[in-house]
């Protein structure tokens, strides 16, 4: 297992990397950036951008364990309606 990762995108996509894609949603290397995009979705309809390092892996080859920290810098290309409690 190992015990650390330190990634930015800053040289490159590494390897272990792979995207997913379900519906509208897309994933842009854009530079030293990833964006996770949902176009168009309708409320009605399921759509998914994301990247993750574990798709077809046995749970005992993750290539991470506990204890983990991650930290991610996030933005958004529009505003978001109010949070509502209890959904």
């Amino acid at each position: 297992m190992t015990t650390g990762l330190h990634d930015d995108f800053s040289r490159g996509v590494g390897d272990h990397w792979q995207r997913m894609e379900l519906s509208s949603g897309h994933v842009d290397w854009t530079g030293a950036s990833v964006r996770l995009v949902n176009d168009n979705t309708s409320a009605g309809r399921y759509s998914n951008a994301q990247i993750d390092d574990c798709q077809g892996r046995p749970r005992k080859e993750l290539l991470w364990s506990p204890p983990l920290h991650l930290t991610v810098r996030a933005r958004f290309s529009h505003p978001a309606p109010p949070l509502r409690a209890g959904g």
